[in-house]
């Protein structure tokens, strides 16, 4: 997956796209992930470090909120992390890694304006069911 022009992970992976496709398109924190006023006001490192702390808590007796994460196995596989916080207006699309045993470590983050990503996402999902069948 490219963000900012870098290509997450950094080696080359085999992935069914039929799946990953269909998967996303019907994954419930895409198009849009709860939207949190707390969480908004972060900084992408902050918010990178606590959306990690909610979906992979530490604490056994906390139940974790996978609702931000993209849940590509690829990714996951190559110990990359994928989190998407909708705000009012736009999209934050988080990306960082985690090796085990070491803590999170934030890379990059995309803002787009929430109209944009709808378009960009509706253009995917006919190409898909045009394409693919």
């Amino acid at each position: 997956m490219y963000v900012n022009g870098n290509l997450y992970p950094d080696t080359l992976r085999t992935t069914t796209f039929q799946d990953t496709l269909s998967f996303l398109f019907r994954h419930a924190s895409l198009p849009v992930s709860p939207m949190d006023q707390t969480l908004s006001s972060l900084d992408a490192k902050e918010l990178y470090e606590q959306l990690y702390k909610i979906t992979f808590p530490q604490e056994p007796d906390i139940d974790n909120d996978d609702s931000y994460l993209l849940p590509l196995q690829e990714l996951s596989d190559a110990g990359y992390y994928f989190f998407v916080l909708a705000e009012e207006k736009e999209i934050r699309i988080l990306v960082g890694r985690c090796k085990e045993g070491e803590d999170p470590t934030f890379l990059d983050e995309v803002v787009l304006e929430l109209t944009e990503y709808r378009c960009m996402n509706d253009q995917l999902q006919k190409f898909y069911q045009n394409t693919i069948p």
